[in-house]
């Protein structure tokens, strides 16, 4: 599952150069640290976060269905793992 994760996040064009904590495109972003200071991925807009000002980039709209499809993946993961 690890490799899957990281090929995921290398679907987008800033992952070589990205600093933000919590990746839209990462299966356990929920588990990811982020401080209130942060910058926040523009993708998480389409996950249903709510903006910031901490915003950093531009939306990637070629991006939209690999991070709608990512927060699936995570949500029926959760489930599973409180399942345990």
């Amino acid at each position: 599952m690890e490799n899957e994760n990281i090929n995921n996040m290398r679907k987008c064009p800033r992952f070589e150069s990205c600093s933000i904590p919590k990746c839209s495109l990462d299966f356990y972003m929920e588990e990811r640290t982020q401080l209130p200071g942060d910058e926040v991925c523009p993708m998480m807009r389409f996950i249903g976060k709510c903006r910031s000002k901490r915003m950093k980039g531009r939306i990637l709209p070629k991006l939209m269905d690999i991070v709608k499809t990512t927060n699936k993946k995570r949500q029926s993961s959760d489930k599973i793992t409180n399942f345990r």
